[in-house]
């Protein structure tokens, strides 16, 4: 009997198909190394390959973390060209055996490598650990390893799936580098491509170590309670840490040192008096230093000389010194559990522009699905700039040529690209101001921007979506969280030189207590030209028509905003509140006149606010396609000729 013949018994009878990996080594024999390896190749063509070749041995690393794939001595998460793909609380549609779909919430990272090469490359622990589980995890896991990695006094829970050729069992110690497993082929067992999912249970929480299978499918809930964003947790141990140096303040610089210690932050006014117009807003933990002091009814207000961290004069305002602490008193209190909120530099600020003038035209753009037919949307753009009438408005979900696409042939056509993940939304916020979950505006951003980097031709970004104060419910703390971090991620735009919208609010919120925390934030988006979102929908009872309780859905945002003339609005959806949205070409120009008529006044009082009409380009999504009104963009288009 050849080798062959007793490799292929010992893989049939006994090999556990999870926990083997074969390695060859050929010292002469019956069979060239080729013939033997071509013949294995057959016997593991099974699914879920029963036995994978080892492309490498372990190896040693002298991290003490390491990516789950690629090289290891990398330090970056994932190193390239690994890509980081389905991202955790990304919504998506699985395929069942029988063609139909069910939607799905992610619980981590997938991870892959260009041009679908991912098949059989190993799969290293990420840390020392244990390992908790090892095996078939059935459906369309294959194989499933859960290692609880210990670190800090606490731990937590990896999991790494999609493989084959498991190479740990229940119970091993494994070391930082090894290799526990090799990237399996789903294709016949699930559908889909090659890849690893890679997530991480929430550090301390024993959700994976008790439940190493747990699915979540549609439970949000479940979702942000027992995971972690797998990127933000590896690129804070992996990825070396900038560390910016701070100039001291000049010597000769007079006055002194405050901090503000107002958790809604604190605004700066042209004068000192609280009905002064606001410069800017400074957040929670800004240094700055004051000069001259005034006092204004039941304030004593503040002339800044300084702002930390340039030390260099930048903006002549004043600012309450009721929501400041001086520094010495800072200094000799303890430092508060949560780390002080970055500083928001002032340092260079742009003009501020003029009050809009009145704008002409009409208010009612386009809305775009990120599926489905686009139809003559370019062409009705094109035709529409020439006639001078160009569209107001064209919000893009996804595609991330569009943008650019729609500039080329209307330039002032103000595009937003929308890409939040997928309609499921995962949150940068906390369900209250005390819950796990809450994310620093500046990460969000760049995790967002790796998508929204590659899109030209856009004016405003958007990188959430109607993820806050759900049901007006939410306590005025909630809303100075949702400010802090909204001021976090313009401050980031900034810096990339860019505009994002912040709101991106469900039509009928939030209420005025919830305003009132958030106009710091308000005050900086019209500072820096960025742009409230709100979603206009129509009263349910009435849902035809846009005017009934107009000031509590279409236009509730109007009142918030009288403070800051200058800020932009852009209705990022608008139309009927329920499905079925597109109700025939009469009613689609009766909605857009009616609207176009609500924002009229508004626009030619100065106010920039544009309208994207849900929606075209919907036909493939199961709850889209009744919206849809692609084939009646020449009902659009005449319209705005009227």
């Amino acid at each position: 009997m050849s080798a062959l013949d007793d490799l292929k018994r010992d893989l049939q009878q006994s090999f556990d198909p999870t926990a083997v990996t074969i390695r060859l080594k050929v010292e002469g024999g019956d069979r060239s190394y080729d013939l033997l390896l071509g013949e294995l190749r057959a016997i593991l063509a099974a699914p879920f390959n029963k036995a994978v070749i080892a492309p490498e041995p372990d190896i040693k690393v002298k991290s003490e973390w390491i990516s789950p794939v690629g090289d290891p001595t990398v330090k970056a998460y994932p190193p390239p060209p690994w890509q980081r793909t389905n991202r955790l609380g990304f919504e998506y549609d699985l395929l069942l055996p029988n063609g139909q779909s069910k939607k799905q919430i992610h619980t981590g990272d997938d991870l892959n490598l260009p041009e679908k090469t991912d098949l059989n490359q190993p799969v290293r622990a990420i840390h020392d650990g244990t390992v908790i589980f090892a095996g078939d995890g059935g459906g369309t896991w294959l194989g499933v390893v859960v290692i609880k990695h210990p670190h800090d006094n606490t731990f937590t829970a990896a999991r790494y799936a999609h493989l084959a050729g498991i190479q740990v069992r229940q119970g091993d110690p494994v070391k930082v580098g090894q290799i526990v497993g090799f990237i399996g082929d789903p294709t016949l067992r699930a559908g889909f491509e090659p890849h690893l999912h890679f997530d991480l249970g929430n550090t301390g929480d024993a959700w994976l170590v008790n439940t190493p299978l747990d699915w979540p499918g549609t439970k949000m809930d479940v979702v942000l309670a027992h995971y972690q964003d797998p990127a933000l947790f590896m690129k804070a141990r992996i990825e070396p840490k900038v560390v910016k140096p701070v100039t001291p303040p000049a010597p000769e610089a007079k006055g002194k040192l405050f901090i503000v210690d107002e958790a809604a932050g604190v605004n700066v006014r042209q004068q000192p008096s609280t009905s002064a117009t606001v410069l800017t807003a400074l957040p929670k933990g800004t240094t700055l230093k004051l000069d001259k002091e005034q006092t204004s009814g039941a304030f004593t207000f503040g002339q800044i000389v300084d702002i930390a961290p340039n030390w260099s004069l930048a903006i002549n305002g004043w600012v309450a010194k009721n929501f400041l602490t001086p520094a010495a008193e800072a200094a000799a209190t303890p430092a508060p559990v949560a780390p002080i909120a970055p500083v928001i530099p002032i340092a260079p600020i742009a003009p501020i522009a003029p009050v809009n003038p009145a704008v002409t035209g009409k208010s009612v753009g386009i809305h775009v699905a990120f599926n489905g037919n686009p139809g003559d949307i370019l062409g009705v753009v094109d035709r529409l700039a020439k006639a001078g009438r160009p569209v107001p408005l064209v919000v893009v979900v996804t595609d991330s040529t569009l943008c650019e696409a729609i500039k080329q042939v209307s330039p002032t056509t103000t595009t937003v690209y929308r890409y939040v993940a997928g309609p499921g939304d995962p949150s940068p916020f906390g369900r209250d101001e005390n819950a796990a979950g809450w994310r620093n505006g500046a990460d969000w951003f760049e995790e967002f921007w790796l998508q929204h980097s590659k899109v030209k031709g856009v004016d405003f970004h958007q990188m959430y979506n109607e993820v806050s104060f759900a049901n007006n419910t939410q306590s005025e703390a909630y809303a100075r969280k949702v400010n802090q971090f909204e001021l976090e991620l313009m401050q980031r735009a900034n810096e990339r030189g860019v505009k994002v919208t912040i709101g991106n609010y469900m039509p009928g919120v939030p209420e005025k207590r919830h305003i009132d925390q958030l106009r710091p934030a308000l005050a900086f988006a019209e500072q820096f030209g960025h742009a409230l979102c709100y979603h206009a929908y129509t009263y349910p009872n009435n849902p035809t028509s846009f005017s009934d309780q107009a000031e509590f859905f279409a236009l509730r945002w109007k009142s918030w905003l009288d403070p800051y003339p200058r800020l932009r609005v852009v209705l990022g959806e608008a139309g009927i509140f329920t499905s079925p949205r597109f109700r025939g070409t009469d009613t689609l120009v009766q909605m857009m006149t009616e609207l176009d008529i609500l924002l009229k006044p508004l626009r030619a009082a100065g106010r920039r606010v544009d309208a994207a009409y849900w929606t075209i380009r919907g036909q493939n999504d199961a709850n889209w396609r009744f919206d849809d009104f692609t084939n009646a963009l020449n009902e659009y288009e005449m319209w705005m000729k009227r």
